[in-house]
């Protein structure tokens, strides 16, 4: 679609590619509320999630809500407990790999949240960052 900022089909298979051995891995998705850039951006990644083989808990892994400030681009957050294990998750390992040679994610990479449950990921995504 002409002017639709989003994953370009380079990005998503390199994604993709990326993270399809860590299969099963459970993942939520977050985006902004009332943001349809955002939220186009986020069913991208829904797709490429998808494709490896990812659980993101079908419709009810997508969350659409309003946050204090709203991210640029994608941020990566885990429980405490596995930020604190050294984020020593091989598929978060690789999904973050991905994403910072594709220059979809700045540091530090991998922030906590106390309400991502421990052994999953939250992808939460803003509106994508100009190139």
């Amino acid at each position: 679609m002409e002017g639709r900022l989003g994953l370009n089909a380079y990005e998503k298979e390199a994604i993709v590619a990326a993270i399809r051995p860590f299969a099963g891995q459970k993942v939520r998705i977050s985006s902004t509320l009332g943001e349809t850039e955002a939220k186009e951006y986020a069913l991208d990644f829904v797709d490429a999630l998808e494709a490896a083989g990812w659980d993101h808990f079908g419709d009810n892994g997508i969350i659409f809500a309003q946050r204090d400030s709203d991210p640029i681009g994608i941020e990566l957050y885990v429980h405490q407990v596995n930020k604190r294990q050294g984020e020593n998750s091989p598929a978060l390992q690789a999904l973050l790999k991905a994403l910072k040679d594709l220059n979809l994610i700045g540091e530090p990479g991998v922030k906590m949240n106390g309400q991502v449950p421990s052994g999953e990921i939250e992808l939460a995504i803003g509106s994508k960052p100009p190139p």
